[in-house]
C-alpha cells in the first residue's frame, strides 16, 4: 500500500543551452540549404549534388524544428501532473496513482551526460522526461517517483538490447569494410586497348592544387575541352616529376594525354550514355593515365598500372583486416550473448 505523501507543485524549467543549440542548428541548416541551392545549375550534371545536399539540410532543419516544438513542459500539482505543448496547450494529464513503475537510463555525448526517466502507467502508456532539456529534472524526478517502484529488471533488459544493437552494428560495419576490401581486390590493370591517347594544347599553365585533407593533384586544362579538369592525383602524383612538368610545359604547348576509353566516349565525344556515377559524381574530373609532352613521358600506362596494383593490395589489406576484426568480434559477441541467454532460461526453469 502506497504511503500518502504531500506533493509540492512544480513547473519544469527548460534549459537555455539546448534552445541555443537548436536555434543555431535550424538557422545554420536553412542558410546552408539556401546557399547550396543558389549554386545549383540544372544544366550542369556536376552541380546536382548541390541540390541533393541542399534538400538534406532543409530536411535536417525541419526535423530540428519538429523536435524543438515537440519538447513538452510539465506541471506537477498535488494530485496529478500535466504535459503541455510548446504553445502551452494541455496534451495529457495523469493522476500520480496511475504510475505503475519507472526506469532510468544514462545518456552521453562528447560533451554532456544526462539521465532519461521513463514512467510506465497502469494503462501501458510511457512518458519520457530527459534531463538534457530541464534544469530542475532531478527535482521533478524525485516527485514523480515518490512511492513508485523502480523496475530494475526492465532496465537490465534495455541495457542488453542496447549492447545487442552495438554488437549487430559491429557485424554490419565489418561486412561493409569487407565489401570495400572485395572492391579493392577486383581492381584490374588497364590494357592499352582500355585507354585513348589524344593530343591537344594546354589552355592555361599546369598547376598543383590542394584537395581534402591536404591532398595534392596536378590540374591540366585543355583548349578543346575547357569544361573538364584533367587530373593526376593519388599515388600517381607522388610518382610523377610535377616540378619538371610545371616548369617545362606551359600554356599553348601540346601534350598527349591518355585517359580511360569509357571517359573519352562518355564525356568528351558523347558517343556512349553517361552512367549515374558519371553524371553526379565528379562529372568534370577525368583521371589521367599517361602524359607525354616535349618528347618526354612524364607518366606511362605501365607506371599507372603499377601504382594501381599497389593501391589494390594496400586497400585490400587495410579494409580486409579491420573488416575481419569487426565482423568476427561482433559474431563472437553475438554467440556469447546467445549462450548466456540459453543458460539464463535453463536456470529459471522449475
Amino acid at each position: 500500500m502506497k504511503k500518502i505523501y504531500e506533493r509540492k507543485e512544480l513547473k519544469s524549467k527548460k534549459k537555455l543551452t539546448y534552445k541555443v543549440i537548436y536555434i543555431v542548428g535550424i538557422l545554420g541548416s536553412l542558410l546552408l540549404s539556401k546557399q547550396l541551392y543558389s549554386k545549383y545549375n540544372p544544366k550542369d550534371y556536376s552541380e546536382i549534388l548541390n541540390l541533393y545536399v541542399s534538400i538534406l539540410f532543409l530536411i535536417f532543419a525541419l526535423l530540428c524544428l519538429y523536435s524543438f516544438l515537440s519538447i513538452k513542459s510539465y506541471y506537477l500539482y498535488k494530485d496529478k501532473f500535466v504535459q503541455k505543448s510548446f504553445l502551452g496547450q494541455k496534451v495529457k494529464s495523469f493522476s500520480f496513482d496511475e504510475i505503475d513503475f519507472w526506469i532510468k537510463e544514462q545518456k552521453e555525448d562528447k560533451y554532456n551526460q544526462w539521465e532519461v526517466l521513463t514512467l510506465y502507467t497502469l494503462k501501458g502508456e510511457k512518458i519520457k522526461i530527459s534531463g538534457y532539456f530541464y534544469e530542475n529534472y532531478h527535482e521533478i524526478k524525485n516527485e514523480l517517483t515518490r512511492n513508485v517502484s523502480r523496475n530494475t529488471k526492465l532496465e537490465e533488459s534495455r541495457l542488453q538490447e542496447k549492447d545487442l544493437r552495438y554488437t549487430i552494428g559491429f557485424v554490419i560495419f565489418g561486412l561493409i569494410l569487407l565489401f570495400c576490401a572485395y572492391k579493392f581486390i577486383m581492381i584490374k590493370e588497364l590494357q592499352s586497348s582500355d585507354i585513348i591517347v589524344f593530343g591537344n594544347k594546354i589552355s592555361k599553365d599546369i598547376e598543383v592544387i590542394r584537395g581534402r585533407k591536404n591532398s595534392k593533384s596536378i590540374l591540366i586544362k585543355l583548349e578543346k575541352y575547357p569544361e573538364f579538369d584533367f587530373k593526376i592525383n593519388g599515388l600517381a602524383f607522388k610518382a610523377i616529376d610535377s616540378e619538371d612538368l610545371i616548369e617545362k610545359v606551359k600554356q599553348g604547348d601540346s601534350v598527349f594525354i591518355g585517359i580511360k576509353k569509357t571517359d573519352f566516349n562518355r564525356k568528351l565525344i558523347k558517343k556512349d550514355s553517361l552512367t549515374f556515377t558519371d553524371k553526379y559524381f565528379h562529372f568534370k574530373t577525368i583521371a589521367v593515365e599517361s602524359i607525354t609532352a616535349k618528347k618526354k613521358e612524364y607518366l606511362t600506362l605501365a607506371e599507372s598500372n603499377k601504382l594501381r596494383i599497389s593501391n589494390r593490395y594496400w586497400g585490400f589489406g587495410f579494409f580486409g583486416i579491420f573488416g575481419s576484426v569487426l565482423f568476427f568480434s561482433g559474431l563472437f559477441m553475438l554467440i556469447q550473448k546467445r549462450l548466456l541467454s540459453v543458460k539464463s532460461k535453463e536456470k529459471t526453469r522449475p
